[in-house]
């Protein structure tokens, strides 16, 4: 296990006074009265509202302890090594400021894969060790089992915690909690949280070859005119056999639309179409509702939208898309960053399309596999935890969200302000539920084989409600009994 600590800094930063600096947020007045702003050199971040309803706090040089992964970029935590990084950079200079402000010392414990540093977690609490505050990590394997175990605090019982606000996916806040008890979330809080969720890649050499405008398609994004409906009428007829053979294979041939056959996919699409894989009814209490008429509609129009093409592996998609032989491409917001960046094309990024334009909202899955998610140990000191998780989250709005671009893009210190927005769109929209990663009763299986196999939707269904309604009952009794 590598130990990383972060000691108490002299905050280099200068407090402005209100004609020092102006709010340009929508909204706001030019009164910035009781305003308090801390400044490194280009960058101003307003810490008024939240950090002054949470008030002073000198927690008097404590070890605040962050049980994080490690590895590559997706981490959470400053590293040594990625200096010079600009998410990485803020990430430090974030932390030097609550350093400084509250009198307060970071310390980053990383282990190995994730379910060892779950087990970590595990023996801590278990013995009441008090070793961790925060823990990131993936749900699957690690902080969705501890969630059904007692091992993590609720964190909708922590008054320090607003976790409807925005610097907070409302959207998780929504979805996640069962009987008002909620024990993980993403947000700003976590550099990862930019590149979990899903999202459509548009070529921009082979929009203009065709003649398909991007300023179209952002209007229509800004609009809330993209839908699959417009998807596929600017590239669902499109495919061309390359090589004459008879097949469509995404190793060889030409795409307008390609994809992914899987059920993270089909899960992404449906919920992107306006479909709660699970939702919470107005007892606090999970159900599924897969066979209603939206449901079924949704997977019928998925069918004849979305690619079918077999391939060798899902690689050949990346490099089918790099090579200029895709169109629009659906992945997540992680592939920018690490797949396309040597790539010689120009490309933007966009929310999944929506169902039809009377869905109210923009809605993009996160990919749960990711180490997005921030939870608190069930024997920490909730109050100062939930504290300093608060104000991390806060400022990271102002300080994380701005170069979130350089994140996502391939182009490091380009901002094209209308890809801003688009990949502001997908952020502000990142959904979760229960049934997107739990799949009760295989569902998403199911789903992915109507949408992808031209499989029996209704049928298959309905074949495992029992088992579906079994283990979301065992899930929910779990996840209720968990509060420690």
């Amino acid at each position: 296990m590598k130990h990383r600590t972060y000691s108490i800094f002299a905050l280099l930063l200068a407090l402005l006074t209100a004609s020092s600096c102006s709010n340009t947020s929508e909204g706001s007045s030019n009164e910035t009265t009781d305003t308090e702003n801390i400044t490194n050199e280009s960058t101003v971040i307003s810490t008024k509202d939240r950090i002054a309803e949470l008030g002073e706090r000198d927690f008097g040089g404590e070890t605040f302890v962050i049980l994080d992964d490690m590895g590559n970029i997706n981490v959470n935590h400053p590293d040594e090594t990625l200096e010079g990084d600009m998410v990485n950079d803020k990430v430090a200079e974030r932390n030097k400021i609550i350093s400084e402000k509250y009198n307060i010392n970071f310390e980053y414990l990383s282990g190995s894969s994730a379910s060892e540093r779950a087990q970590l977690l595990r023996k801590s609490v278990m013995s009441d060790e008090k070793a961790y505050d925060l823990f990131f990590s993936v749900i699957p394997t690690s902080i969705g089992p501890l969630a059904t175990e007692g091992i993590l605090a609720d964190l909708a019982a922590i008054n320090e915690l607003s976790l409807d606000e925005q610097w907070w996916s409302k959207l998780i806040y929504e979805n996640c909690r069962i009987d008002g008890k909620m024990y993980y979330t993403t947000g700003d809080i976590s550099p990862i949280s930019y590149r979990a969720p899903a999202c459509y890649y548009a070529n921009e050499t082979l929009l203009e070859e065709y003649k398909i405008s991007k300023d179209d398609i952002y209007s229509a994004v800004e609009n809330g005119t993209w839908t699959l409906d417009m998807l596929n009428q600017l590239a669902g007829e499109l495919d061309r056999d390359l090589n004459n053979d008879g097949t469509l294979y995404a190793d060889d041939d030409f795409f307008g639309i390609l994809n992914e056959d899987n059920g993270l996919t089909a899960a992404s699409f449906m919920v992107a179409s306006g479909v709660n894989l699970s939702s919470i009814n107005d007892n606090g209490e999970l159900y599924i509702d897969l066979n209603s008429e939206k449901a079924i509609n949704v997977v019928e129009k998925l069918s004849k939208v979305l690619s079918k093409a077999p391939r060798k592996d899902n690689n050949a998609l990346h490099d089918a898309f790099k090579n200029d032989r895709v169109v629009f491409l659906m992945h997540y917001a992680s592939s920018g960053y690490t797949r396309y960046r040597d790539m010689n094309s120009n490309y933007i990024m966009l929310p999944l399309p929506k169902y039809d334009e009377s869905q109210e909202n923009y809605r993009s899955l996160v990919n749960t596999w990711m180490n997005a998610f921030v939870c608190i140990p069930a024997n920490a000191d909730t109050e100062r935890a939930g504290f300093i998780m608060e104000v991390m989250a806060y400022m990271s709005r102002d300080m994380l969200r701005p170069v979130a671009y350089d994140m996502a893009m391939k182009v490091k210190g380009v901002r094209n302000e209308k890809d801003s927005v688009m990949l502001d769109t997908i952020i502000d929209s990142i959904y979760l539920d229960f049934n997107s990663f739990m799949e009760f009763g295989g569902c998403m299986n199911q789903i992915a084989k109507a949408i992808f196999k031209d499989g029996a939707y209704i049928s298959a269904i309905t074949s495992i409600t029992d088992t579906m309604n079994a283990e979301i009952d065992k899930f929910s009794k779990a996840w209720i009994g968990a509060e420690n």
